[in-house]
């Protein structure tokens, strides 16, 4: 299904009796910069307007990729599927199996270790963390 009709069929699905267009569109602004917003862990972003969202609508515009990204977040999370999930894909990585369930949803991102002669990437257990387990300064 395309960006456009997609679109078509979230604001109808979130369309309100009695609310103008106008409103539906700002609304859909609203809930679509939001999701911009998550992954960025709020960040100051600028919000996407409600005449962008009725010019994609309208097919006069062409929908930013951040949006088309939103707009299947939205979709998504509609159907049940959490916002955090959206984006996610399953990979291969390794993992202590009794620390890390199958099918988990791995929040955080990974880092080269900061070791220079190191090659490991590990994803860090507070965000500032900057070597791997094993080159872990000890204290």
């Amino acid at each position: 299904m395309d960006t456009q009709s997609t679109l078509n069929q979230l604001l109808r699905h979130t369309d309100h009796p009695g609310q103008s267009k106008k409103v539906a569109y700002e609304n859909m602004a609203t809930r679509l910069s939001w999701l911009r917003v998550l992954p960025n862990n709020n960040k100051t972003i600028k919000k996407w307007t409600w005449r962008y969202i009725q010019s994609v609508y309208r097919g006069t515009i062409q929908p930013s990729p951040a949006l088309v990204q939103a707009i299947e977040t939205l979709a998504a999370e509609l159907d049940g599927t959490p916002a955090q999930y959206s984006n996610a894909k399953e990979i291969k990585l390794f993992a202590d199996p009794a620390r890390i369930q199958a099918g988990s949803l791995i929040l955080g991102t990974s880092k080269e270790c900061a070791k220079a002669t190191c090659i490991l990437t590990f994803v860090p257990t507070v965000p500032w963390g900057l070597y791997c387990p094993k080159h872990k300064r000890k204290r």
